[in-house]
This record gives C-alpha cells, sequence and structure tokens, in this order.
C-alpha cells in the first residue's frame, strides 16, 4: 500500500507517469487476492461441513439406485415391484 501512495505522490511530481505500471497493477491484484483468499476459504469449509452432514442419506439412496440397476440388468424384479405383487 506504501508503494502505490508513493508512485502516486511521486507521479504528480514529475511529468511522466510511471514508467512500469504493470508492476504496480501486479501489486495491487496481488494484496486483493491475498485480502479474498481466506474468506473463499471460510465459505468453502462451511459448504463442505453442510455437505457432509448430509452424506450418509445422499450415499444411502446412491446404493440403493444402485441395487435396483444391478437387479434389473439381472433380469430380476426390482423390490419395490416385487413387494407390491406387479408383474
Amino acid at each position: 500500500m506504501l508503494g502505490i501512495l508513493a508512485s502516486i505522490l511521486l507521479w504528480r511530481g514529475s511529468a511522466a507517469p510511471d514508467p512500469s505500471p504493470s508492476i504496480l497493477l501486479s501489486l495491487l491484484l496481488s494484496c486483493l487476492a491475498a485480502l479474498q483468499a481466506p474468506v473463499i476459504m471460510m465459505s468453502q469449509k462451511a459448504r463442505d461441513r453442510q455437505r457432509s452432514e448430509r452424506f450418509p442419506e445422499i450415499q444411502e439412496i446412491q446404493v440403493y439406485l444402485l441395487w435396483q440397476i444391478v437387479r434389473t440388468q439381472l433380469g430380476q424384479r426390482p423390490a419395490d415391484e416385487a413387494e407390491k405383487g406387479i408383474s
């Protein structure tokens, strides 16, 4: 931040702007990324926590559906149809 401020103050005194503005822009973007990274990591951690709380339910449904597909491929009636007496 001090580098940005110094560049602005020095630019006012000289006739030419900063000869290498990409360095200043790179510094500014790096500072912005350093401030955003912790916020992104915290939100991602909260989302992962919510997903892990629901995981057993999702996994149970996936296993049930996979079992139904396997039984259908083997030519057996799915459990729901067998219980209801559907042919």
